[in-house]
């Protein structure tokens, strides 16, 4: 005789948030029957139902007396398969092993409160809520107890056939075997547990799938208390509490999370998975190509091409580092292949780090792009010797031009030795021979700069000033390559010499020449600052040099303030806040 042939008894309906297994677990004890036999009995199998056979799920359905919008809420409540490895649960998408797990949980006071309701078999009444299949819920909002594990199978069959499991553990179940400590539920319960019931969600993580963000919680919480805290679930509860709270309140709350992480690397090989740890695994392998965590991925990734120097190629977390972001000292000096205690002397100076920072090499990191040409050029720098024979200068020439700032070492590191850029060196021979004539080798009338300011007492810069101006003529001595065959005419020094030896040409030495002034101020080219006072941008009088005989610009006191107020210059800059150059 089948169990539906039988004197009809009531079937029960649905509880609230009930899963399949559960309800087909009741009928059969309501009929007095196991489940494995009930559901032969009604033509299919326990594991014809889990496979979620569609025509299976509709003879259960008709056989117990479900209607369409009950079967779809139990199934709601258990997990849709929609692939091999995903599932439909409460309208997301879940991946199978969120929902699966031979551990089967739950709370004991629930299923007491059921039995104490009710005056019928404890099994027939006893649900087993789908919200306890979530591996990140861990507890019942209800009685604020721990959800437990009730019993373990790693059979469908064995796990689902849930009168057996419920009637085996009966005894313990009611002496309290599997009571834990209550407790208050934390934001995280309460939130998972709205969203589970309808959906509702007043936190940032609502545009975020539930599995992604239960999930990101769980690792976050992790990364932020460490991996021993407690017993497996009181675990659980604290890491995804403590992720949660920072996860809920968006994208800059996480990043700033994920800054305070990442600070706590300060040793020279505590990478990002060192700061991270699991998180850091499960958002760049388990979860890499579900684009759930995408959002979550994008700032982990950020905050860490951040604090570590990744170079353009390296793969993080997925995907491979297209342009570099920071360099540590220890990178910079490996790219460049120069040593890393000049480096950081090089970047100390530039202001790029912080002379005492107590960070190792490996972990000061600074930022790659705006210290690119820094780096580029530190291999380039080259010695005295190399500079004067690069712009044909001798050792003497070379000193001078330095002591009058018109050529400036790279760097004033007192252990460097390579302190000079060619490029300025040739620039200053170009520019000199640009207006040059050719002079013959044994012409007296001609003289070598340094050997002209030796017998005249008028600076090397003053000459470069008159040959700029066009006041002094400029030759290349035949024979004689670089700085050194640049000569000037002797005749020409006497204005030179007469204004060298002149009082101040106007106002009892109020006035300055604005040549004079724009040196003071770095402004070296005497043409590009005489056109901003053509142009009326500069106030400025015109007078006649009392050497040259030529009209100049001249400026006093207020036309001085008056620049100042509207311009400035990295020499003013370098020294009103005493910055090395290279910083401003």
């Amino acid at each position: 005789m089948k169990t539906t042939d039988l004197l009809p008894v009531k079937m029960p309906r649905p509880a609230h948030r009930e899963t399949v297994f559960s309800f087909l677990s009741r009928c059969a004890a309501t009929w007095q029957t196991t489940t494995r036999q009930f559901a032969y009995d009604i033509g299919t199998s326990l594991k014809f139902i889990a496979m979620q056979n569609e025509v299976t799920l509709r003879l259960f359905a008709e056989r117990t007396k479900l209607s369409p919008e009950d079967l779809a809420e139990l199934m709601s409540w258990t997990g849709e398969k929609i692939g091999n490895v995903r599932m439909r649960f409460r309208e997301e998408v879940f991946v199978s092993r969120a929902l699966r797990n031979p551990d089967v949980q739950g709370c004991p006071m629930c299923l007491r409160e059921d039995i104490a309701a009710a005056d019928t078999s404890p099994t027939a009444v006893m649900v087993m809520r789908g919200n306890w299949l979530m591996r990140d819920a861990v507890l019942c909002i209800r009685h604020g107890h721990p959800l437990v594990t009730l019993w373990s199978a790693v059979k469908v069959d064995a796990r689902y056939d849930i009168g057996a499991n419920l009637e085996a553990i009966m005894l313990d179940l009611q002496a309290g075997a599997f009571d834990r400590p209550r407790q208050e539920p934390s934001p995280y319960d309460l939130w998972l547990d709205r969203r589970l019931e309808d959906g509702t969600d007043s936190t940032a993580l609502k545009d975020h799938g539930l599995f992604a963000a239960t999930t990101f919680c769980r690792y976050l919480g992790m990364a932020r208390l460490g991996v021993d805290i407690g017993p497996d679930k009181e675990r659980a509860g604290a890491f995804l509490a403590a992720g949660f709270e920072i996860a809920a309140q968006g994208a800059s709350a996480i990043r700033s999370e994920f800054d305070r992480l990442a600070a706590r690397a300060t040793e020279p090989k505590q990478g990002a998975k060192t700061a991270f740890g699991e998180l850091y695994s499960a958002l760049g392998q388990l979860y890499t190509d579900d684009p759930g965590f995408t959002a979550f991925r994008i700032i982990l990734r950020d905050c860490i091409l951040d604090h570590w120097p990744y170079a353009p190629g390296e793969l993080l977390l997925g995907e491979p580092v297209l342009v570099r972001r920071k360099h540590s000292v220890s990178s910079a000096a490996e790219e460049i292949g120069i040593g890393q205690k000049l480096v950081r002397q090089f970047l100390i100076e530039a202001g790029a780090v912080q002379q005492y920072d107590p960070r190792p090499d490996a972990r000061l990191i600074f930022d790659a792009e705006q210290n690119k040409a820094l780096l580029a050029e530190i291999p380039t720098l080259v010695g005295p010797i190399a500079m004067q024979d690069a712009m044909g200068a001798t050792k003497m020439e070379l000193i001078a031009l330095e002591e009058e700032g018109l050529l400036a070492p790279r760097t004033r590191i007192p252990s460097v030795k390579n302190v000079w850029r060619i490029a300025d060196g040739e620039a200053l021979v170009a520019k000199l021979l640009a207006r040059a004539a050719r002079v013959a080798a044994d012409d007296p009338s001609w003289e070598t700069l340094l050997l002209a300011r030796k017998r005249t007492g008028i600076g090397l810069a003053k000459m470069v000033h008159a040959i700029d101006a066009g006041s002094l003529d400029v030759g290349a001595r035949q024979g004689v390559a670089g700085f050194h065959g640049i000569v000037v005419r002797l005749e020409q020094l006497a204005p030179l010499i007469a204004a060298k030896e002149a009082p101040d040409p106007t106002e009892g030495g109020k006035l300055q020449s604005a040549a004079a002034f724009g040196r003071s101020i770095g402004l070296r080219d005497n043409r590009s600052f005489a056109a901003l006072m053509d142009a009326g941008h500069v106030p400025a009088k015109a007078r006649l040099h009392p050497g040259t005989k030529r009209m100049q610009y001249w400026m006093d006191e207020a036309d001085i303030a008056a620049f100042t107020a509207r311009f400035a210059t990295p020499s003013m800059l370098i020294a009103e806040t005493g910055l090395h150059r290279n910083t401003i």
